[in-house]
């Protein structure tokens, strides 16, 4: 509950999700992207610079939400498996 409260609101932190995940026993397929697409708003800086070193920069012609849309599709195929 308080995960889905501070990834809806724009005010809360980077920092803040983090506390708020590490204190969860697990964490879903769901809310784990969610924690991804919340963290990339939050420090896109940090995000680009690993987008860089694993291929996914602007210059390897793939971009974040391409290999998300991948992982989801993988995800779904897993879930259905």
């Amino acid at each position: 509950m308080r995960l889905q409260r501070a990834l809806a609101n724009p005010r809360a932190s980077a920092a803040q999700i983090r506390a708020i995940a590490a204190e969860l026993p697990t964490v879903g397929l769901e809310d784990a992207l969610a924690i991804l697409l919340a963290l990339i708003d939050r420090e896109p800086q940090t995000f680009a610079r690993a987008a860089a070193q694993s291929g996914c920069g602007p210059r390897s012609g793939s971009s974040w939400n391409q290999q998300l849309a991948q992982s989801s599709w993988v995800a779904e195929g897993a879930a259905r498996a």
